[in-house]
């Protein structure tokens, strides 16, 4: 997936790599993230969109993306 589908802060897309479910999102210091798309404490998916726009995705991510 090309840099220029990320137009702000918060862009996020919902990718499969190898069957594990991945989550890119553009950070607020401008680089793309990623993040496996598992909730830790209850294995439940963080998004279940294919791409959309925030800037909090849940516990796992506040954490992460500080």
């Amino acid at each position: 997936m090309h840099s220029s589908r990320f137009t702000k802060t918060g862009d996020y897309f919902r990718i499969d790599i190898a069957g594990f479910p991945i989550i890119l999102i553009h950070g607020k210091d401008g680089t793309i993230q990623a993040f496996h798309n598992v909730c830790r404490h209850r294995a439940y998916p963080i998004i279940n969109k294919e791409s959309g726009n925030s800037l909090v995705l849940g516990a796992f991510a506040l954490e992460e993306l500080r």
